[in-house]
């Protein structure tokens, strides 16, 4: 009777071990998928941003910064256009980046 009791507590007890390692564990993607853009603007006049394929729109003034949270692993075009200015650029945001892209 005392062995029966005691392979019955060993058998308790591994099974207690063995199922508290197999938790299925979930991976949370870093920065939530997200990067950080700032665009500063040091020219003389205000401009206007446009981020594509966001397809967000913004006017910057001189001497002004705005930053913006896009979606990571992503290229974006980058179109600036303003008094006597348009110009186009391409930047590649990965998951956790912190770019800041200076219009001068």
């Amino acid at each position: 009777m005392k062995n029966f009791i005691l392979f019955l507590s060993l058998l308790f007890l591994s099974v207690i071990i063995l199922s508290s390692g197999c938790k299925k564990k979930t991976e949370s993607t870093p920065c939530d998928g997200k990067g950080t853009l700032c665009i500063e603007n040091k020219l003389d006049s205000t401009i206007t941003i446009t981020l594509k394929p966001s397809q967000s729109t913004f006017d910057l003034q001189k001497d002004y910064m705005q930053c913006s949270d896009l979606t990571g692993d992503q290229t974006y075009t980058i179109n600036v256009s303003g008094n006597g200015i348009d110009r186009d650029t391409t930047i590649t945001v990965l998951t956790c980046d912190k770019k800041l892209l200076i219009i001068q």
